[in-house]
Protein backbone atom coordinates (compact mmCIF):
# COMPACT_ATOMS: atom_id res chain seq x y z
CA UNK A 1 0.00 0.00 0.00
CA UNK A 2 2.85 2.34 0.80
CA UNK A 3 4.35 1.80 -2.65
CA UNK A 4 1.04 2.51 -4.36
CA UNK A 5 0.49 5.73 -2.40
CA UNK A 6 3.99 6.96 -3.19
CA UNK A 7 3.51 6.15 -6.86
CA UNK A 8 0.18 7.97 -7.02
CA UNK A 9 1.67 11.07 -5.41
CA UNK A 10 4.32 11.19 -8.12
CA UNK A 11 1.92 10.73 -11.04
CA UNK A 12 0.45 14.24 -11.13
CA UNK A 13 3.88 15.85 -11.37
CA UNK A 14 5.00 13.21 -13.87
CA UNK A 15 2.00 13.78 -16.17
CA UNK A 16 2.80 17.49 -16.45
CA UNK A 17 6.51 16.98 -17.02
CA UNK A 18 5.84 14.20 -19.55
CA UNK A 19 3.53 16.37 -21.64
CA UNK A 20 6.05 19.20 -21.60
CA UNK A 21 8.82 16.87 -22.68
CA UNK A 22 6.75 15.46 -25.53
CA UNK A 23 5.61 18.88 -26.75
CA UNK A 24 9.18 20.10 -26.69
CA UNK A 25 10.45 17.04 -28.52
CA UNK A 26 7.77 17.26 -31.22
CA UNK A 27 8.60 20.91 -31.83
CA UNK A 28 12.22 19.94 -32.50
CA UNK A 29 13.75 17.22 -34.63
CA UNK A 30 13.19 14.23 -32.38
CA UNK A 31 10.42 12.77 -34.51
CA UNK A 32 12.51 12.87 -37.64
CA UNK A 33 15.90 11.88 -36.32
CA UNK A 34 16.65 8.20 -36.06
CA UNK A 35 18.46 7.22 -32.91
CA UNK A 36 21.70 5.30 -32.91
CA UNK A 37 21.52 1.62 -33.78
CA UNK A 38 22.42 -0.69 -30.94
CA UNK A 39 23.85 -4.15 -31.28
CA UNK A 40 23.29 -7.60 -29.90
CA UNK A 41 25.99 -8.18 -27.34
CA UNK A 42 26.65 -11.39 -25.51
CA UNK A 43 25.48 -11.13 -21.93
CA UNK A 44 27.45 -12.20 -18.86
CA UNK A 45 28.45 -15.84 -18.80
CA UNK A 46 26.49 -18.15 -16.56
CA UNK A 47 28.23 -18.42 -13.23
CA UNK A 48 27.59 -19.52 -9.69
CA UNK A 49 29.87 -16.80 -8.38
CA UNK A 50 27.43 -14.33 -6.87
CA UNK A 51 30.25 -11.85 -6.29
CA UNK A 52 30.54 -11.42 -10.07
CA UNK A 53 26.78 -11.20 -10.47
CA UNK A 54 26.38 -8.53 -7.79
CA UNK A 55 28.26 -5.97 -9.89
CA UNK A 56 25.21 -5.79 -12.20
CA UNK A 57 22.86 -4.98 -9.34
CA UNK A 58 22.22 -2.18 -6.91
CA UNK A 59 24.18 -2.49 -3.63
CA UNK A 60 21.41 -3.93 -1.41
CA UNK A 61 20.50 -6.83 -3.70
CA UNK A 62 24.18 -7.37 -4.51
CA UNK A 63 25.02 -7.72 -0.83
CA UNK A 64 22.07 -10.05 -0.36
CA UNK A 65 23.27 -12.36 -3.13
CA UNK A 66 26.81 -12.32 -1.82
CA UNK A 67 25.62 -13.60 1.56
CA UNK A 68 23.28 -16.21 0.11
CA UNK A 69 23.85 -19.16 -2.17
CA UNK A 70 23.46 -19.35 -5.94
CA UNK A 71 19.82 -20.38 -5.65
CA UNK A 72 19.01 -16.69 -5.16
CA UNK A 73 19.92 -16.05 -8.79
CA UNK A 74 16.71 -15.71 -10.88
CA UNK A 75 15.99 -18.47 -13.38
CA UNK A 76 16.43 -16.24 -16.41
CA UNK A 77 20.04 -15.57 -15.37
CA UNK A 78 20.84 -19.28 -15.42
CA UNK A 79 21.77 -19.85 -19.05
CA UNK A 80 21.63 -23.24 -20.71
CA UNK A 81 24.87 -25.07 -21.30
CA UNK A 82 23.78 -25.83 -24.84
CA UNK A 83 25.54 -23.45 -27.18
CA UNK A 84 23.46 -21.09 -29.23
CA UNK A 85 24.52 -19.03 -32.18
CA UNK A 86 25.04 -15.35 -31.38
CA UNK A 87 24.46 -12.84 -34.15
CA UNK A 88 27.28 -10.46 -35.07
CA UNK A 89 26.54 -6.75 -34.68
CA UNK A 90 25.20 -4.85 -37.66
CA UNK A 91 27.03 -1.74 -38.91
CA UNK A 92 26.38 1.39 -36.90
CA UNK A 93 24.14 3.87 -38.70
CA UNK A 94 24.19 7.53 -37.80
CA UNK A 95 21.14 9.81 -37.55
CA UNK A 96 19.35 11.08 -40.63
CA UNK A 97 17.35 14.30 -40.79
CA UNK A 98 14.29 14.48 -43.02
CA UNK A 99 14.03 17.73 -45.01
CA UNK A 100 11.84 20.40 -43.44
CA UNK A 101 9.18 20.15 -46.10
CA UNK A 102 8.67 16.46 -45.26
CA UNK A 103 8.56 16.76 -41.51
CA UNK A 104 5.47 15.53 -39.69
CA UNK A 105 3.55 18.30 -37.99
CA UNK A 106 2.44 17.77 -34.44
CA UNK A 107 -1.16 18.51 -35.36
CA UNK A 108 -1.70 14.92 -36.53
CA UNK A 109 -0.99 13.69 -33.02
CA UNK A 110 -3.45 15.99 -31.25
CA UNK A 111 -6.30 16.12 -33.77
CA UNK A 112 -7.00 12.60 -34.96
CA UNK A 113 -4.97 10.20 -32.88
CA UNK A 114 -7.71 8.66 -30.74
CA UNK A 115 -10.38 8.77 -33.45
CA UNK A 116 -8.36 7.05 -36.18
CA UNK A 117 -5.82 4.84 -34.44
CA UNK A 118 -7.86 3.36 -31.62
CA UNK A 119 -11.34 2.70 -33.01
CA UNK A 120 -11.04 -0.45 -35.12
CA UNK A 121 -8.52 -2.28 -32.97
CA UNK A 122 -10.26 -2.40 -29.59
CA UNK A 123 -10.29 -6.21 -29.50
CA UNK A 124 -7.20 -6.85 -31.62
CA UNK A 125 -5.41 -8.93 -29.01
CA UNK A 126 -8.37 -11.32 -28.72
CA UNK A 127 -7.68 -12.88 -32.14
CA UNK A 128 -7.07 -16.62 -32.07
CA UNK A 129 -5.70 -18.00 -35.34
CA UNK A 130 -4.70 -16.52 -38.66
CA UNK A 131 -3.04 -18.42 -41.48
CA UNK A 132 -1.26 -17.25 -44.60
CA UNK A 133 0.94 -18.89 -47.22
CA UNK A 134 2.94 -16.89 -49.71
CA UNK A 135 5.52 -17.58 -52.41
CA UNK A 136 8.47 -15.24 -52.23
CA UNK A 137 10.60 -14.19 -55.17
CA UNK A 138 13.58 -15.98 -53.60
CA UNK A 139 12.36 -19.55 -54.26
CA UNK A 140 11.20 -19.91 -50.66
CA UNK A 141 7.68 -20.69 -49.57
CA UNK A 142 6.80 -19.45 -46.12
CA UNK A 143 3.80 -20.54 -44.10
CA UNK A 144 2.96 -19.00 -40.77
CA UNK A 145 0.36 -18.98 -38.04
CA UNK A 146 -0.38 -16.57 -35.19
CA UNK A 147 -1.69 -17.55 -31.77
CA UNK A 148 -2.64 -15.67 -28.61
CA UNK A 149 -4.28 -16.95 -25.44
CA UNK A 150 -5.48 -14.98 -22.47
CA UNK A 151 -3.81 -15.73 -19.14
CA UNK A 152 -5.38 -16.37 -15.77
CA UNK A 153 -5.06 -15.12 -12.21
CA UNK A 154 -5.98 -17.15 -9.14
CA UNK A 155 -7.26 -19.88 -11.43
CA UNK A 156 -9.69 -17.62 -13.31
CA UNK A 157 -9.29 -16.02 -16.77
CA UNK A 158 -7.84 -12.53 -16.64
CA UNK A 159 -10.03 -9.55 -17.45
CA UNK A 160 -8.29 -8.91 -20.78
CA UNK A 161 -5.51 -10.23 -22.99
CA UNK A 162 -2.79 -7.59 -23.13
CA UNK A 163 -0.75 -9.40 -25.78
CA UNK A 164 -1.02 -8.55 -29.46
CA UNK A 165 0.25 -10.43 -32.54
CA UNK A 166 0.01 -9.08 -36.08
CA UNK A 167 1.58 -9.11 -39.52
CA UNK A 168 1.50 -7.21 -42.79
CA UNK A 169 2.30 -8.66 -46.20
CA UNK A 170 3.90 -6.65 -49.02
CA UNK A 171 5.34 -4.36 -46.37
CA UNK A 172 7.39 -1.50 -47.89
CA UNK A 173 7.63 -3.48 -51.14
CA UNK A 174 6.39 -6.75 -52.72
CA UNK A 175 7.76 -9.95 -51.15
CA UNK A 176 8.52 -8.06 -47.94
CA UNK A 177 6.69 -9.15 -44.79
CA UNK A 178 6.32 -7.60 -41.34
CA UNK A 179 5.64 -9.64 -38.18
CA UNK A 180 5.34 -8.37 -34.63
CA UNK A 181 4.48 -9.48 -31.09
CA UNK A 182 3.70 -6.98 -28.31
CA UNK A 183 3.19 -7.72 -24.62
CA UNK A 184 1.33 -5.08 -22.61
CA UNK A 185 1.55 -4.49 -18.89
CA UNK A 186 -0.02 -2.16 -16.35
CA UNK A 187 -3.60 -0.94 -16.00
CA UNK A 188 -3.70 0.42 -19.56
CA UNK A 189 -1.56 -2.26 -21.22
CA UNK A 190 -4.27 -3.24 -23.71
CA UNK A 191 -4.68 0.37 -24.85
CA UNK A 192 -0.93 0.64 -25.32
CA UNK A 193 -0.61 -2.50 -27.47
CA UNK A 194 -3.66 -1.44 -29.49
CA UNK A 195 -2.06 1.87 -30.38
CA UNK A 196 1.29 0.22 -31.13
CA UNK A 197 -0.39 -2.35 -33.37
CA UNK A 198 -2.18 0.30 -35.37
CA UNK A 199 0.68 2.77 -35.68
CA UNK A 200 4.07 1.00 -35.61
CA UNK A 201 3.95 -0.61 -39.10
CA UNK A 202 2.65 2.62 -40.64
CA UNK A 203 5.33 4.69 -38.94
CA UNK A 204 8.08 2.40 -40.22
CA UNK A 205 6.69 2.48 -43.77
CA UNK A 206 6.27 6.26 -43.68
CA UNK A 207 9.81 6.72 -42.42
CA UNK A 208 11.09 4.50 -45.23
CA UNK A 209 9.20 6.47 -47.88
CA UNK A 210 10.64 9.75 -46.61
CA UNK A 211 14.25 8.63 -47.02
CA UNK A 212 15.97 9.37 -50.30
CA UNK A 213 16.16 6.39 -52.73
CA UNK A 214 19.80 7.29 -53.40
CA UNK A 215 20.71 6.14 -49.89
CA UNK A 216 21.90 2.58 -49.30
CA UNK A 217 18.86 0.27 -49.10
CA UNK A 218 19.90 -1.41 -45.87
CA UNK A 219 20.61 1.95 -44.29
CA UNK A 220 17.07 3.02 -45.16
CA UNK A 221 15.64 -0.09 -43.49
CA UNK A 222 17.64 0.45 -40.31
CA UNK A 223 16.80 4.14 -40.09
CA UNK A 224 13.13 3.37 -40.71
CA UNK A 225 13.03 0.91 -37.83
CA UNK A 226 14.71 3.38 -35.49
CA UNK A 227 12.50 6.27 -36.54
CA UNK A 228 9.32 4.15 -36.58
CA UNK A 229 9.84 3.09 -32.97
CA UNK A 230 10.63 6.65 -31.92
CA UNK A 231 7.55 8.05 -33.64
CA UNK A 232 5.36 5.39 -32.04
CA UNK A 233 6.71 6.25 -28.59
CA UNK A 234 5.90 9.91 -29.16
CA UNK A 235 2.41 9.08 -30.43
CA UNK A 236 1.85 7.10 -27.28
CA UNK A 237 3.09 9.88 -25.00
CA UNK A 238 0.92 12.45 -26.72
CA UNK A 239 -2.24 10.31 -26.64
CA UNK A 240 -4.78 10.41 -23.82
CA UNK A 241 -3.65 6.97 -22.64
CA UNK A 242 -2.18 7.15 -19.15
CA UNK A 243 1.26 5.57 -19.57
CA UNK A 244 3.01 6.57 -16.35
CA UNK A 245 2.85 2.96 -15.15
CA UNK A 246 1.65 1.15 -18.30
CA UNK A 247 3.46 0.07 -21.45
CA UNK A 248 4.39 -2.84 -23.70
CA UNK A 249 7.30 -4.74 -25.15
CA UNK A 250 7.73 -5.17 -28.89
CA UNK A 251 9.72 -7.51 -31.11
CA UNK A 252 9.33 -6.94 -34.86
CA UNK A 253 10.66 -8.81 -37.88
CA UNK A 254 11.03 -7.50 -41.43
CA UNK A 255 11.70 -10.28 -43.96
CA UNK A 256 12.92 -9.10 -47.35
CA UNK A 257 13.64 -12.10 -49.57
CA UNK A 258 16.40 -13.95 -47.67
CA UNK A 259 17.26 -11.11 -45.29
CA UNK A 260 15.75 -10.68 -41.84
CA UNK A 261 15.90 -7.50 -39.78
CA UNK A 262 14.80 -7.78 -36.17
CA UNK A 263 14.00 -4.83 -33.86
CA UNK A 264 13.39 -5.52 -30.18
CA UNK A 265 12.57 -3.75 -26.93
CA UNK A 266 11.79 -5.70 -23.77
CA UNK A 267 11.69 -9.39 -22.90
CA UNK A 268 9.72 -10.82 -25.79
CA UNK A 269 11.98 -12.85 -28.01
CA UNK A 270 12.69 -14.08 -31.57
CA UNK A 271 14.71 -17.20 -32.44
CA UNK A 272 15.51 -19.20 -35.57
CA UNK A 273 15.77 -22.97 -35.85
CA UNK A 274 18.92 -23.78 -37.83
CA UNK A 275 19.74 -27.34 -38.92
CA UNK A 276 23.35 -28.28 -38.16
CA UNK A 277 23.37 -31.69 -39.82
CA UNK A 278 21.97 -33.61 -36.85
CA UNK A 279 19.20 -31.47 -35.42
CA UNK A 280 18.10 -27.86 -35.14
CA UNK A 281 19.84 -25.45 -32.81
CA UNK A 282 18.48 -22.04 -31.77
CA UNK A 283 19.83 -18.82 -33.25
CA UNK A 284 18.91 -15.90 -30.99
CA UNK A 285 17.86 -12.81 -32.94
CA UNK A 286 17.19 -10.88 -29.72
CA UNK A 287 18.46 -10.60 -26.18
CA UNK A 288 16.20 -9.95 -23.21
CA UNK A 289 16.24 -6.38 -21.93
CA UNK A 290 15.96 -7.14 -18.23
CA UNK A 291 17.65 -5.69 -15.11
CA UNK A 292 19.76 -8.84 -14.72
CA UNK A 293 21.52 -8.14 -18.03
CA UNK A 294 24.83 -6.49 -17.16
CA UNK A 295 24.75 -3.79 -19.84
CA UNK A 296 21.09 -2.95 -19.28
CA UNK A 297 21.38 -3.01 -15.48
CA UNK A 298 24.44 -0.75 -15.45
CA UNK A 299 22.59 1.84 -17.52
CA UNK A 300 19.70 1.86 -15.04
CA UNK A 301 22.00 2.30 -12.05
CA UNK A 302 24.04 5.06 -13.73
CA UNK A 303 20.77 6.87 -14.50
CA UNK A 304 19.82 6.90 -10.82
CA UNK A 305 17.57 3.86 -10.83
CA UNK A 306 17.54 1.04 -8.32
CA UNK A 307 17.46 -2.71 -9.04
CA UNK A 308 15.96 -5.19 -6.63
CA UNK A 309 13.36 -7.94 -6.55
CA UNK A 310 10.10 -7.80 -4.66
CA UNK A 311 10.35 -8.38 -0.91
CA UNK A 312 7.94 -10.02 1.51
CA UNK A 313 7.14 -8.66 4.97
CA UNK A 314 10.24 -10.32 6.38
CA UNK A 315 12.47 -8.75 3.75
CA UNK A 316 13.06 -11.91 1.72
CA UNK A 317 13.32 -11.42 -2.04
CA UNK A 318 11.15 -13.25 -4.56
CA UNK A 319 10.47 -13.05 -8.28
CA UNK A 320 12.61 -11.43 -10.99
CA UNK A 321 14.76 -8.35 -10.56
CA UNK A 322 12.88 -5.11 -11.14
CA UNK A 323 13.59 -1.44 -11.82
CA UNK A 324 12.64 1.10 -9.14
CA UNK A 325 12.75 4.87 -9.00
CA UNK A 326 13.47 4.58 -5.29
CA UNK A 327 14.18 1.59 -3.13
CA UNK A 328 11.23 -0.78 -3.52
CA UNK A 329 8.70 2.02 -4.15
CA UNK A 330 7.72 2.24 -7.83
CA UNK A 331 7.33 1.23 -10.67
CA UNK A 332 8.78 -2.27 -10.17
CA UNK A 333 9.27 -2.79 -13.91
CA UNK A 334 10.72 -6.20 -14.82
CA UNK A 335 12.30 -4.94 -18.07
CA UNK A 336 14.67 -2.17 -19.10
CA UNK A 337 13.21 -1.26 -22.52
CA UNK A 338 9.59 -0.81 -23.55
CA UNK A 339 7.02 1.54 -25.02
CA UNK A 340 5.31 3.74 -22.43
CA UNK A 341 6.14 3.57 -18.69
CA UNK A 342 7.07 7.24 -18.72
CA UNK A 343 7.94 7.22 -15.00
CA UNK A 344 10.75 4.78 -15.77
CA UNK A 345 12.16 6.77 -18.68
CA UNK A 346 13.84 9.10 -16.16
CA UNK A 347 15.96 6.25 -14.78
CA UNK A 348 17.36 4.75 -17.97
CA UNK A 349 14.47 2.67 -19.36
CA UNK A 350 14.51 3.08 -23.16
CA UNK A 351 12.13 2.67 -26.07
CA UNK A 352 15.06 2.54 -28.50
CA UNK A 353 15.12 -0.83 -30.30
CA UNK A 354 18.11 -3.13 -30.57
CA UNK A 355 18.41 -4.18 -34.21
CA UNK A 356 20.01 -7.29 -35.71
CA UNK A 357 20.34 -8.63 -39.23
CA UNK A 358 20.35 -12.24 -40.38
CA UNK A 359 20.79 -13.83 -43.82
CA UNK A 360 18.67 -16.92 -44.28
CA UNK A 361 20.31 -20.03 -45.73
CA UNK A 362 19.08 -23.44 -46.83
CA UNK A 363 19.65 -24.77 -43.32
CA UNK A 364 17.24 -22.35 -41.63
CA UNK A 365 13.94 -24.11 -41.08
CA UNK A 366 11.68 -21.89 -39.00
CA UNK A 367 11.32 -18.71 -36.98
CA UNK A 368 9.53 -18.25 -33.64
CA UNK A 369 8.51 -14.82 -32.31
CA UNK A 370 6.87 -14.89 -28.89
CA UNK A 371 5.99 -12.98 -25.74
CA UNK A 372 7.46 -14.02 -22.40
CA UNK A 373 4.43 -16.22 -21.79
CA UNK A 374 6.41 -18.75 -23.85
CA UNK A 375 9.90 -18.03 -22.54
CA UNK A 376 9.10 -17.96 -18.82
CA UNK A 377 9.35 -21.75 -18.52
CA UNK A 378 10.51 -22.90 -21.97
CA UNK A 379 14.13 -22.45 -23.05
CA UNK A 380 15.15 -21.56 -26.60
CA UNK A 381 16.37 -25.13 -27.05
CA UNK A 382 13.09 -26.66 -25.85
CA UNK A 383 11.03 -24.46 -28.16
CA UNK A 384 13.22 -25.38 -31.13
CA UNK A 385 12.89 -29.08 -30.30
CA UNK A 386 9.08 -28.84 -30.21
CA UNK A 387 8.79 -26.92 -33.47
CA UNK A 388 11.44 -28.95 -35.33
CA UNK A 389 9.47 -32.16 -34.94
CA UNK A 390 6.40 -30.56 -36.48
CA UNK A 391 8.48 -29.00 -39.28
CA UNK A 392 9.52 -32.54 -40.22
CA UNK A 393 6.33 -34.49 -39.68
CA UNK A 394 3.51 -31.98 -39.22
CA UNK A 395 2.34 -28.53 -40.23
CA UNK A 396 2.74 -25.01 -38.93
CA UNK A 397 -0.69 -25.43 -37.33
CA UNK A 398 0.37 -28.55 -35.44
CA UNK A 399 3.55 -26.75 -34.38
CA UNK A 400 1.45 -23.97 -32.86
CA UNK A 401 -0.76 -26.51 -31.11
CA UNK A 402 2.20 -28.32 -29.60
CA UNK A 403 3.99 -25.15 -28.50
CA UNK A 404 0.88 -23.69 -26.89
CA UNK A 405 0.14 -26.96 -25.09
CA UNK A 406 3.71 -27.16 -23.78
CA UNK A 407 3.63 -23.59 -22.49
CA UNK A 408 0.23 -23.99 -20.77
CA UNK A 409 1.36 -27.25 -19.17
CA UNK A 410 4.42 -25.54 -17.69
CA UNK A 411 2.34 -22.70 -16.28
CA UNK A 412 -0.11 -25.19 -14.78
CA UNK A 413 2.76 -26.85 -12.95
CA UNK A 414 3.72 -23.58 -11.28
CA UNK A 415 0.45 -22.48 -9.70
CA UNK A 416 -2.80 -20.70 -10.48
CA UNK A 417 -1.27 -17.77 -12.38
CA UNK A 418 -0.57 -17.87 -16.11
CA UNK A 419 0.65 -14.98 -18.24
CA UNK A 420 -0.88 -14.18 -21.62
CA UNK A 421 0.77 -16.40 -24.25
CA UNK A 422 1.29 -15.15 -27.81
CA UNK A 423 3.55 -16.19 -30.67
CA UNK A 424 4.09 -16.47 -34.40
CA UNK A 425 5.68 -19.54 -36.04
CA UNK A 426 7.02 -19.20 -39.59
CA UNK A 427 8.09 -22.24 -41.63
CA UNK A 428 10.67 -21.90 -44.42
CA UNK A 429 10.47 -24.55 -47.13
CA UNK A 430 11.64 -24.79 -50.73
Amino acid sequence: MERINLAQKSLAKERISRKLRVLKSISTDILVKAGKVTFIQKGPESTSDTFILKHTLSPPIGNYLKKSNSSAIPNYLKQSRIKEKILPPIPKIGPYEIPKERRIRKSIFSEKLNQTLMSSFANASQASIELSVTNDFDRKKISFELRTQIGRSQGKPKKENQDCVFFKQDFIQPACHFFSVCDGHGTNGLDVVTLVRSSLPNNIEKSFSQLTPEENYESRILRSLQSGYEMTENLLNFSNIEVCLSGCTSVSIIKICNTIYCANIGDSRAILGNYNGKNCIPVALTKDHVPGNEIEGNRIIKSGGFIDSLRDQEGNSYGPLRVWVKKNEYPGLAMTRCFGDSVSKNIGVLSEPEITKYELTGTDRFLVIASDGIWEYLSNRKVVKIVEKQWKFGTVKSACDQLMNAAVKKWNQHGEYMDDISFIIIFFKD
